[in-house]
This record gives C-alpha cells, structure tokens and sequence, in this order.
C-alpha cells in the first residue's frame, strides 16, 4: 500500500479548495499587497 500525497497546488498557479487538510477555529484571511496571510483562534479545553 502506497501513501498517497495530498496537494492543492493544481500546477499551473490555480489551487483547489482545501488548501489545508486540518480544522482550524475562525480562520482568517489577511491580504497586504500580492502576500496572503492566514491565521486562526486557538481553542484550548486544557484545566489550568
């Protein structure tokens, strides 16, 4: 059995959704000039 690679990159400077195989809380994209940025909120259920 052969593991198989997971990529959004379509190889011609496209991209399918998801970009990221994980779930992230609140996601957020930031735009500045031609750079994206993304960030997310981080949930802990940790007791202190």
């Amino acid at each position: 059995m052969t593991a198989q690679l997971l990529s959004s990159d379509n190889g011609d400077g496209t991209f399918t959704n998801p970009l990221l195989t994980v779930d992230l809380a609140d996601p957020d994209i930031i735009r500045v000039g031609y750079d994206f940025y993304m960030k997310s909120s981080i949930c802990s259920t940790e007791i202190l």
